[in-house]
Order: structure tokens, then sequence, then C-alpha cells
């Protein structure tokens, strides 16, 4: 078996990633199926099952009925109870629904205003189910706060939006990927040209902000040690997902105070429509930093790449050479791409405010492979354009050159890690 055979069934034998990402599409689907399962529920229950009872109490029985007991109940959200009595059928009966719509909510005037009308000892008018005249009510229309019905619907879209990116979106995105390579592919020699003056045209813009400003090369930055170097990352996914998980636990502890406040009516499928639905932004603000915690937690495990560049300083129009290698097994990784990029970032007041524009001068793929040898460990040059702008740190200015490492994952966070590096004006 030749060595390119053994290093393939190597990689091949990486059933654990594939565990793990199974693990993490599992975890995925039943996170999601609790906000679209309770949802759907509380949509049931508050919203259909209602709507429904509304419409079959279209053909119930006009009886008349005298009011026994008119109040309003409740603390901080409220609801009305109103009892009553009726004759069917030569039967004495007892009900107790206004109507259909049984959710709590904070506004005690409208519920004052329908004791008011329904005074003990008044007499008035129940709709009875002839088949069942256990079964009463006295306002069978649905109302306008039957609308509060819909609110459970942000739980459901969110559950959707799940069940899409686990089973849809990676591969839409993958796809919108592909497409986006073959149309910059596709680029005409004259798309290039106004390319390449836009280029020129931002190296021109920075190049004068540099000659007003303190932070000129001199010999001193143009030197460098002989050798090679090691790239550092510029952010650690681990330390990331801890300053995420610290703001996790902040947010959602003081959101939490004010859904204990209100779980116990939820439970008991009372709702304060305006306060509920205010705080559901918060409660998924809170969610989606605690899975952006889990997200950037999971990359951390991902196998860490090391880049040596062959020199330490790169000068406009210059080249070098950029080595890669991971420590751990490479067997997940379905496909890998070397990225440059230069970008600039410019810091400007409007009145009072503070506004940075970022804008890519120059992005290019200088190596791109599938090749499980390939993605181990590998090696790509580096050419930097001379029409485009050095490395530059001003008081509102920045240039910033880059090498971005992608690694593509099926059902995992992918590799994505940028590695700094700086482009000098000369040798």
């Amino acid at each position: 078996m030749s060595e390119r055979q053994k290093a393939l069934s190597v990689d091949d034998m990486s059933g654990f990633s594939g565990l793990i990402g199974c693990f993490a599409m599992a975890f995925g689907f039943m996170f999601f199926s609790m906000f679209f399962g309770m949802g759907c529920l509380f949509l049931w229950m508050i919203a259909i099952q209602p709507a429904l009872q509304v419409r079959n109490a279209a053909a119930w029985v006009e009886t008349p009925c005298t009011i026994t007991q008119s109040e309003v109940k409740g603390h901080e959200t409220y609801s009305v109870e109103i009892h009553y009595d009726f004759e069917f059928n030569g039967n004495q009966h007892t009900g107790n629904r206004y109507n259909f719509f049984t959710m709590s909510t904070g506004d005690r005037t409208s519920k004052e205003r329908i004791v008011a009308r329904y005074k003990e000892g008044t007499q008035h008018v129940c709709f009875v189910n002839q088949a069942h005249p256990s079964e009463s009510v006295l306002n069978r229309s649905a109302g306008s706060s039957m609308w509060w019905g819909l609110f459970p619907i942000p739980f459901i879209l969110v559950g959707l939006a799940g069940y899409w990116f686990i089973f849809f979106g990676r591969s839409k995105l993958n796809l919108m990927g592909k497409v986006a390579k073959i149309q910059q592919e596709a680029m005409t020699s004259q798309q290039r040209s106004e390319h390449s003056e836009r280029l020129s045209a931002t190296a021109t813009r920075v190049s004068d902000q540099l000659s007003m400003s303190d932070s000129n090369y001199d010999e001193e930055d143009l030197f460098e040690e002989p050798g090679p170097v090691t790239l550092e990352p510029d952010a650690s996914r681990f330390g990331t997902a801890i300053v995420l998980f610290v703001f996790a636990a902040f947010w959602n502890g003081i959101v939490s105070i004010f859904v204990f406040q209100r779980l116990g009516d939820w439970f008991q499928f009372k709702f304060d429509g305006i306060s509920d639905l205010f705080i559901v932004p918060f409660i998924l603000i809170g969610f989606g930093v605690f899975l952006a915690a889990i997200y950037n937690l999971m990359a951390s495990f991902n196998p860490r790449p090391t880049l040596v560049l062959s020199r330490q300083l790169i000068p406009l129009g210059g080249s070098a050479q950029i080595q890669w290698s991971f420590e751990q097994r490479t067997g997940s990784i379905r496909q890998l791409q070397l990225v440059l990029s230069g970008v600039e970032e410019a810091t400007y007041r409007r009145g009072t405010n503070t506004y940075t524009d970022t804008e890519s001068f120059h992005e290019e793929v200088l190596f791109e492979t599938s090749d499980p040898l390939e993605i181990r460990e590998g090696q790509a040059s580096i050419s930097i354009p001379s029409e485009t702008m050095h490395s530059f740190q001003g008081g509102n200015n920045k240039v910033q050159w880059t090498l971005q490492l992608k690694g593509d994952i099926p059902l995992w966070p992918d590799i994505s890690t940028k590695f700094p590096i700086q482009v000098v004006p000369h040798e």
C-alpha cells in the first residue's frame, strides 16, 4: 500500500469527529424542537382551540340566564370571574365562562367594564350547547383579545429557522460560496481593470493620509530578523466562548428575575399580553448569546493550525512562502482554503457619534484543496501587489493584511482563523 493510500485510510477512520457532528446536530434538533413544540402547543391552547370553539358556538342556543357572581380576579394580570344560572330543557345549570379567550392580561380597565356590564342579579342571555347543556358561554364572539393568541408565533419561527439551518442551511451556504467563486472567476478583463483602479485609488487615499501621519516607517521599522516566523492568530475561539458565557450568565441572570415572576402564570396558561411580549426579545437574545458561546466552545476543539512565514516583513511587490500544519488529526476537514486579504478601516465622527467604515481592497485565494495530505500540511506562495497599500496604523485609519485559513467541517463549526502579517513599503 502506498503512503498516500495509508494516509487516506487513516483519515477515513475519523469516526469520532463524525460522531461529534451527529451529536451536535441532534442537540440542535432537540433545542429548536423545544421552541417549535412549545410554540405550537401554546398556539393551539390560546389561539386555534378558542377559534374553533367560537365557530362551533355559532350554532348554540340563545338562553336567558341570571348573573350570580361577577368580579375581576388577579394582581399583576387580570381576568373576569362570572357565574350565571340558566334553565335548559327543564333542568337547572350553572355556567362560568364569559368567552373562549381565557388568557389573563394586564388590562384591568377592560375587565372592570365587563364586570360592570354583567352585575350580580342582572338578566342576560347565554349560549348553550344543545348536545351538552353543561357547556355554555356569555360572549361567543372572537373579540380583539384573541389576537394575543398569536403570542407563540415568534417561538415557532425560531424553531423553524433552526430546523432550516440544521437540514438545509449549511448546504445552501456552501452552494452560495461556490456560486460566488464561479462569479469571481468569471470576472471579465474590464472588471479586473476597474478593480485594479479601485485598489490604486485606495492606496493613493491611504498614502495621502500616511504622509500627514506621524506613523511613517523608519529604518527601525523596516529592520527584520533573518529567518522564518511563526504567526499568531488574532483571536482564540476558547477565549471568545468564555467571554460569551460570562455575558450570557449576566444577561440571562437579569432576565430570569422577570421570567421567574411570570413562570407560575405561564404554566397556568395565563399571559399578560404587552409585558410578556416585551420580554420575549430579551429571552431570545439570551438564548442567542448562549448558542454563540456553545458554537465557539465547539469550534475551540477543532484541529489547530500552525502557520510559518518565511520572513517577518513582506514589502509591496515582494513575495514570501507560507507553510501550514495541524497538530491534531485532520480527517474531519473536507476542504481547506488559504486566503490573503487586505482591509482598510477608517474611523470618523458625525455629530456626536463615531463611525467606523471597513473596506476590503484586496482578497486572493492562495491555495484551495480537498486532498487529505495537502490539508494536513502544505505550503503556498504569497505575492503582495505593488499597487496596493502597506500595513498602517494611524490615529483614525488602519490598513491590515491577514492570512485566513478556512476549513470546511460537516455538521460542526468550521475552521476560520486569521493571522495578521506585516506588509512594509519597501525592503
